[in-house]
């Protein structure tokens, strides 16, 4: 799969292997491609969406708005075998915002009496002396990562953008929907959550619930949170369900459900236009819905524990949640851990 992905001529490019599945499914080229979401598709198109459309870096140039596509050639695989990949040398990193800004945008966000919470992140460049090639990332990104879906999308040769997110933000089977809360994050074995990761989880349990609850009949979640494991951290979590109303479609779920106060913020208007004026770069596709949408059912992920692998350059994305009690240190060394399986592969 991942020698076919690299080798291939045509693009786009699609890698996706759902969390729990031993299948991977692999894309290449299309039949046609659109640049919305897809009313009421009658076969499946794969693809997603920028974070914000308030900004832009031509860093994400080759990735539009929102982007979807009707591949020209599948492939399942259950045993997919991963490409070789050796570390290239690394000359620069940069992050952005630096930590100075970092502490300053939090202590701003605390004192802005408008928002509860507000999730800030750091791109953090990578420069190397080769080119790099994604699928090789992907792969070994692919041999270490536990409970993520992985994913991987080059629309055209300049960019491509790849992960092992935990996050689903939704899938559906027809009118029956499931939605996955995860927030507050420890290393495994690490200290206890504190009251302080039990409220930013809150806050994004009970945001997902109002945002179903007026396309629903029904919304319900698991009566006790749980914790789940990724290959290194752990998360509160909750999977909640819905009983969807007739005529609700994905284009209603994702402009309900995105973004989710686990990669924006609660009040969700007022801590994304903080986003705007204070995070220094343009997420792009990070933190962003990305899947598939078909005539019977949906699965959408959220971008996250992802990068963007361009030429000589990638771009590491990670983000933290910051509420009352938040501490500067504590949450750029969470955007690390976030980070560190990919900078463990390519570092």
């Amino acid at each position: 799969m991942f020698h076919w992905l690299k080798n291939e001529k045509h693009f786009p490019k699609l890698f996706w292997q759902a969390k729990g599945s031993d299948v991977a499914l692999g894309a290449v080229g299309k039949r046609r491609d659109l640049l919305s979401i897809p009313e009421a598709p009658d076969t499946l198109l794969f693809g997603g969406m920028t974070f914000s459309p308030a900004k832009h870096d031509p860093l994400w140039n080759a990735f539009p708005p929102c982007y979807f596509f009707e591949p020209l050639e599948e492939k399942t695989d259950s045993s997919v075998a991963n490409l070789s990949f050796k570390k290239p040398t690394l000359l620069s990193r940069s992050d952005s915002p630096s930590f100075e800004e970092w502490g300053k945008s939090i202590q701003a966000s605390l004192a802005d009496p408008k928002i509860e919470k507000v999730v800030l992140a750091r791109r953090t460049t990578l420069t190397f002396k080769e080119t790099l090639c994604p699928w090789e990332i992907l792969s070994a990104l692919r041999a270490c990562a536990q409970n993520a879906t992985l994913f991987g999308l080059q629309i055209t040769s300049e960019a491509a953008f790849i992960g092992a997110t935990p996050e689903k933000l939704y899938a559906r089977q027809q009118k029956q929907l499931l939605s996955e809360a995860i927030a507050g994050t420890r290393l495994k074995g690490g200290e206890a959550f504190s009251e302080k990761e039990q409220r930013e989880f809150d806050f994004v349990k009970t945001s997902i619930q109002a945002a179903l609850t007026p396309l629903s009949h029904a919304v319900r979640s698991e009566p006790e949170d749980r914790i789940i494991q990724t290959a290194t951290l752990e998360h509160f979590y909750n999977l909640l369900s819905a009983d969807l109303k007739d005529h609700v479609s994905d284009a209603d779920l994702l402009h309900a459900l995105h973004p989710t106060a686990a990669i924006g913020g609660q009040p969700r208007r007022e801590a994304l236009q903080f986003l705007v004026e204070n995070e220094p770069f343009d997420r792009g596709w990070y933190a962003s819905p990305i899947g598939w949408v078909g005539p019977g059912g949906a699965e959408m992920v959220v971008g996250i524990r992802s990068a963007l692998v361009r030429g000589h350059e990638v771009h590491l994305f990670a983000g933290a949640g910051i509420v009352a009690g938040s501490d500067a240190r504590k949450e750029w060394e969470e955007l690390d851990h976030k980070i560190g399986q990919l900078m463990e592969i390519l570092t």
